[in-house]
């Protein structure tokens, strides 16, 4: 799998190292308000969930690590084609990240893997 480098953002491959940082976001109960499952109560937790990222057939879905000035501050992508999300460390939020992030994954998603269309599940309490 490819990276992508935004203006602000690098988009890569998440990588066993990636745990702690990840797990830091997956944690956060203010992270995941509108996740589809709860808070990871154990770093076990967070390192099965970046093994089963990493392990995604590259035929189904695209899922990236996003860094911000060589920092995790979360992750983008499409876990499975055609379905898009994200998630970003709280400390990361209204800075735009989420935007330029999710641009690039669309725009690779369209360009390169050819899709005639994406989704996306929003929860209704999320005002943001």
């Amino acid at each position: 799998m490819a990276s992508i480098k935004t203006e602000r953002l690098l988009l890569r491959p998440a990588s066993i190292n990636d745990v702690a940082d990840l797990h830091d976001i997956f944690s956060n109960p203010d992270a995941m308000a509108f996740w589809s499952t709860p808070p990871h109560i154990s770093l076990a937790e967070t390192e099965a969930w970046v093994a089963t990222t990493m392990s995604i057939d590259p035929r189904e879905g695209e899922d990236f690590v996003v860094e911000c000035s060589g920092q995790v501050i979360g992750k983008a992508g499409l876990y499975q084609f055609p379905e898009i999300g994200f998630i970003l460390n709280p400390n990361s939020w209204g800075r735009g990240y989420a935007r330029e992030a999710l641009t690039a994954v669309i725009d690779r998603a369209f360009s390169v893997h050819r899709l005639p269309s994406i989704d996306a599940d929003v929860d209704p309490r999320n005002k943001a």
